[in-house]
């Protein structure tokens, strides 16, 4: 798998994963679906995820038909819910520049996840392409973001930036667990 294949996959699932949890929290993936199936997003992800012996994994197919971060904003939407039921604004943010986001706010941590995938730091934007991950185990212990203990579900709107045309949107809920 090409080093940009694994740098593109990262940003997508990263960017959420950001706002993760402290060493005294487990967090799991519960759901991962782009957020409308019948639109033609230009960037798509296809993904499935298992746990085995505590852990987690994850499948992942990419589908990038423009670059990922060239000229493009994000905005996420963060809520949270005790029991998956009545969830509630916990916050949101955005950025006038996705590769910013990337390499300032994701900072040290995005760093580290590129290089283990063979990535110079900073390298943004990904090209076109077909991307796949098999069977990667996500470190949910480098995050350092505390969350509540329940289910934060989180949407995350990729724009191009003139146009503020859907580039992809990505639909996420995670479970927050005490070790």
């Amino acid at each position: 798998m090409s080093r940009h294949v694994k740098c593109f996959v990262f940003i997508l699932i990263f960017t959420f994963l950001h706002f993760g949890v402290n060493g005294k929290k487990k967090m799991l993936i519960r759901k991962f679906d782009m957020c409308d199936p019948h639109y033609d997003y230009p960037i798509t992800l296809e993904t499935t995820f298992k746990e085995q012996g505590g852990h987690q994994y994850l499948n992942i197919t990419a589908f990038v038909n423009t670059p990922l971060g060239l000229n493009q904003s994000m905005n996420a939407t963060f809520e949270y819910s005790e029991n998956q039921d009545n969830f509630m604004p916990l916050f949101k943010f955005s950025r006038s520049d996705f590769c910013d986001f990337l390499n300032k706010d994701l900072g040290a941590f995005w760093f580290e996840l590129q290089k283990q995938i063979g990535v110079a730091p900073r390298t943004c934007p990904i090209g076109n392409g077909r991307y796949n991950l098999k069977n990667y185990e996500l470190p949910m212990f480098k995050l350092n973001f505390p969350l509540p203990s329940g289910f934060i579900r989180t949407i995350l709107n990729i724009l191009e930036t003139k146009t503020n045309k859907m580039i992809s949107c990505v639909s996420v809920l995670l479970e927050v667990m005490s070790k």
